[in-house]
């Protein structure tokens, strides 16, 4: 079946078949023939649609078999139905990728000819040369396939038929945009063997089309200058040589349109065009262009079958009746929904065959029309007391594809439900199973000898841990991990169980169990050192002169009188270095899970602590744990260097020590996360590398002490005489601006950090991820501090003072550090996957980063808004997401990949929510799922879990129905 873009629903011009074939042919099958768009959507015009083309495969059937595969009884029918579907969509895009045949899209079916041989199928013995390459050459079907992406199809927003034609090329420009039809792009910038720059015939022949040109090509200059002369191997695998013609012009360019026949020399000039021949060069040309938008035509025509949408859920539309239902939530299609009917189907969980029935609808209208991204919201229905899953299905118009008659027009259906909650808690006694079918022991799991069970990433796995604390070999049960898995009857959810005289127990089965690998390494060595620049200075003043002068008491008898003050002389401030020493430490130690260093009940706390954050097994069984080391202090022991001060004297001589510890830099805290195989005793993933290295170096240089010498000095009179004032400790003051001073010296003070190395601490994608970076700078501040003061004759007092610069190292932009992580679960396939909390100030500066080790990967998702100090932490996380709270304030669901914006939830939603695979968003309180919007909005599914007196919180999980 041909479509020619320019007779777009004519029937194909097939009137050149040998009589030998037109005999060897039913004469239904060629006393009428249809354009292919006709044939695949019933289409007679572009805007009309006729009783069809006797087709069993076109549009109208791959839309009735889809609404089959969705409403029928049971499901057995639906899967039949559903396999109709696609096999109906297979014969519609193969009517599309054939417009990426030139002969099919310029009514060339004595192309068709070309390797005749009747005795193969018919699809066989009519392949054309083009068709017949492609098929000996599958790879450039795979090549094809990469470059599809390049060309995004979408007629959402229009009619079907304009995969195939959409008008814009009627015979005037070409083009090689996409928003043509996949037929007009072909016709108009490709040739078919019989129909090579045909032009200039007549308009009635069959075989006219006025693109490709020849004024377009380069047929003259290759002619005239023997241009483009080529080797190539012939399909009999000789080497041939060939000239070629390359298409320019207006739309697609074709470096290798058309090669010229070995006689091309003998043909008149304006004849050339009969010599003009398509072999595999050409025909390797073609396909490079043609195929890749075959897929992509093809790839837009099933995103269009399927682009309804429905954002919905199931939500309570009688608060005093939890049977009645109704279909909320959005438009998400690109189209509007005009008038169809949105009904919900229910199916019983207990029918073996699958069964599926319409609820009882509550009202009569089940008609919506919406535009697109608006609300929609069905009638109400009654659903069956224990249904899960159900189907709701709009059938009729959407946007242009109308329902008319028999057809149904489009189909858009949303699967809700089919997930079960179920949870494992503990009542104090023992460890419970409960699910919407019942609560169930566990047998063997009692309270006091499990602290903990938790499913683990497999719906069947349970995880049971005892209580973790100092070995004692009076207590052999401490510190070990159990896995069990939950033995479900054939073919359903539904648990296994025995009846007891406690009530019925869950079958379960221990499949592995590992003692807890105290003393295994972790895989990273720290090296450690720190120098310490250390200077202490003295400053002294000498002399400090305190003058008396002898002063008569009477002129006449100056033996009689009194020694008054005369005023002072200040000494100048003289520095001298003490000590000047650099102290150093290092030390290095390697990072185990020993006993001794335990957080929680170890004996030791130096260098490093590590606390058991979480057990887990992944889907094959593998007990895993997470754990979380910090550094404390270095086991280095500090030192001492002598403290000088200056005797009566003037001698130095110590009279104290000053002591220096060792100390890690506080910004690398956390130092490593580790996902750790218990049983292999082997590390899954650490944030770390195998070697941290960390290099400081500090600086202490303070204010000096003061010391002082004097005299009292008493001029004249009976006794003059000098009195030593011996050296004495003085102390830097502050200014009092209530005297004069002069500045008549300088210091400088060092203090903090000089420089801070850290290499190995995160792994290369982490710290690629752009916020692990430290920054080092000075904090500098200028001073004035009084050294000594005095007082001249007449008593007015003035002081002398040093100007101080203080320098203070200081890390003036943090490293991030991983303040929280949780493993996801279940990872998902190939590796584990942790979503991580960095922060560089609690509250203020927090971003949630995903890593994938295994990729190796890592991103920043989220850059978090400030909040109390308190700051946020790691909730739940699934394969899909993240839940992120922040203590008292909003919380966020995270997408892991990045696929969409995170949505802020209201308030602390850690004690009443749960994360359920993928992103089920869960209430612990009410046990129903709620839509993640900023206004959370309950839904009518899961099924309740069965009722226990108070409601105990445990550990849940999510279990699709089969």
């Amino acid at each position: 079946h041909f479509h020619n873009p320019l007779r777009p629903f004519s029937s194909s011009g097939v009137t050149d078949l040998p009589p030998f074939i037109q005999g060897a042919c039913s004469a239904t099958e060629f006393d009428q023939t249809f354009s292919s768009v006709l044939w695949g959507t019933r289409f007679t015009s572009p805007q009309e649609r006729g009783p069809g083309a006797g087709n069993p495969f076109d549009w109208d059937a791959a839309r009735s078999a889809y609404l089959d595969a969705l409403i029928l009884p049971t499901s057995a029918e639906r899967e039949a139905a559903l396999a109709r579907t696609f096999e109906t969509l297979g014969h519609v895009m193969h009517l599309v990728q054939d417009l990426a045949v030139p002969a099919h899209v310029r009514d060339d079916f004595q192309s068709h000819l070309q390797h005749l041989n009747p005795l193969a199928g018919f699809g066989r013995w009519t392949e054309n040369g083009f068709e017949r390459f492609v098929r000996r050459n599958p790879q450039l079907v795979d090549a094809a396939a990469a470059k599809a992406g390049e060309f995004p199809i979408s007629f959402s927003r229009q009619l079907v038929t304009r995969f195939w034609d959409t008008d814009l090329y009627t015979g005037a420009v070409p083009s090689k945009e996409t928003d043509q039809g996949l037929a007009e792009y072909t016709n108009a910038n490709f040739a078919s063997q019989y129909t090579i720059l045909t032009e200039s015939f007549s308009q009635n022949d069959p075989k006219f089309f006025p693109y490709p040109r020849e004024s377009e090509t380069n047929l003259h200059a290759v002619v005239a200058q023997a241009l483009s002369v080529r080797a190539f191997t012939a399909e009999d695998n000789k080497v041939d040589v060939g000239l070629y013609i390359t298409k320019e012009g207006s739309g697609q360019k074709v470096d290798n349109f058309a090669r010229l026949g070995y006689l091309w020399s003998d043909i008149p000039p304006d004849q050339l065009r009969l010599s003009l021949q398509l072999d595999d060069i050409v025909n390797a040309d073609y396909a490079t262009l043609l195929l890749p938008r075959a897929i992509a035509y093809s790839e837009g025509l099933l995103d269009y079958f399927f682009r309804g949408r429905l954002d919905v859920d199931l939500v309570p539309a009688d608060p005093s009746d939890p049977s009645v239902v109704r279909v909320s939530g959005a438009n998400a299609s690109p189209d509007a929904l005009l008038g169809g009917t949105l009904t919900l189907y229910a199916d019983d969980p207990a029918d073996p065959a699958g069964k599926r029935d319409p609820a009882a609808a509550l009202d009569q209208d089940l008609t919506v029309t919406v535009e697109s991204g608006a609300p929609v919201e069905s009638a109400r229905f009654r659903v069956p007391e224990n249904a899960e899953r159900f189907m709701a299905v709009y059938e009729g118009t959407l946007g242009l594809e109308k329902q008319e008659g028999a057809f149904p027009g489009a189909v858009v259906a949303k699967a809700l439900g089919g997930v079960r909650v179920e949870e494992v808690f503990s009542d104090g006694t023992r460890w419970k199973l409960r699910t919407p079918r019942g609560v169930f022991f566990l047998p063997g799991l009692t309270a006091a000898g499990f602290e903990e069970v938790r499913w683990g990433d497999g719906d069947n796995l349970l995880v049971a841990q005892t209580p973790f604390g100092l070995p004692d070999p009076n207590q052999p049960n401490l510190n070990r991990v159990v896995l069990y898995e939950v033995q479900r009857v054939s073919g359903s959810v539904e648990v296994k169980t025995v009846t007891t005289p406690d009530g019925p127990e869950v079958q379960i089965r221990e499949i592995d169990a590992v003692d807890f690998p105290f003393g295994m390494p972790l895989g990273t060595t720290v090296n450690f050192s720190q120098t310490i620049q250390y200077r202490q200075r003295l400053a002294r003043i000498d002399p400090h002169r305190n003058l008396f002068q002898w002063v008569p008491r009477f002129p006449f008898r100056p033996q009689d009188g009194t020694y008054e003050f005369a005023g002072e002389e200040l000494g100048t401030l003289t520095l001298e270095t003490a000590v000047e020493d650099d102290v150093h430490f290092s030390g290095s130690f390697p990072v185990t899970l020993d006993v001794e260093r335990s957080g929680s009940f170890g004996t030791v706390d130096r260098p490093y602590v590590w606390y058991l954050q979480e057990v887990a097994a992944d889907v094959s069984g593998r007990i895993l744990a997470v754990v979380v080391v910090y550094l404390t202090s270095p086991q280095s022991p500090g030192t001492a260097l002598p403290y000088f001060g200056v005797n009566q004297q003037g001698a130095r001589e110590v009279i104290s020590q000053v002591s220096f510890a060792p100390s890690f830099p506080s910004q690398v805290s956390p130092l490593l996360w580790a996902v750790v195989d218990l049983k292999a005793r082997a590390v899954v993933a650490s944030t770390a590398d195998p070697v941290i290295t960390l290099t400081v170096q500090d600086v202490s240089d303070a204010l000096p002490d003061v010391y002082v010498h004097g005299s009292l000095e008493f001029l004249g009179g009976p006794t003059p005489s000098v009195q030593e004032i011996p050296w004495n400790r003085s102390r830097f003051g502050p200014v009092d601006p209530s005297r004069p001073t002069a500045v008549d010296a300088e210091l400088e003070t060092r203090a903090g950090a000089l420089a801070i190395g850290v290499t190995g601490w995160l792994e290369d994608e982490l710290a690629l991820s752009g916020v692990f970076d430290f920054q080092l700078g000075a904090l500098r501040r200028a001073d004035e501090f009084t050294y000594d003061c005095g007082a001249d004759a007449t008593l007015s007092f003035f002081c002398r003072a040093v100007s101080v610069t203080s320098s203070t190292g200081v890390v003036t932009r943090g490293p991030a550090h991983l303040q929280d992580a949780r493993r996801s679960r279940p990872a998902p396939p190939g590796g584990e996957r942790v979503a991580l909390l960095v922060s560089r100030s609690s509250g203020l500066d927090e971003s949630v980063l995903v890593w994938d080790p295994a990729t190796p990967s890592a991103r920043v998702l989220l850059r978090l808004p400030a909040i109390a100090e308190s700051g946020y932490f790691v909730g739940p996380v699934t394969q899909d997401t993240a839940m992120v709270v922040g203590a008292g304030q909003n919380s966020f669901l995270i997408s892991l990949a990045g696929a969409a914006p995170a949505t802020p939830l209201p308030g602390d939603l850690s004690d009443s929510f749960t994360l359920l695979n993928p992103s089920y968003l869960y209430s612990v309180q009410d046990m129903k799922f709620y839509r993640p919007r900023p206004q959370l909005q309950p839904t009518a599914l899961p099924a309740r879990l069965a009722d226990v007196p108070g409601n105990p919180v445990g550990d849940h999980h999510a279990i699709r129905l089969p």
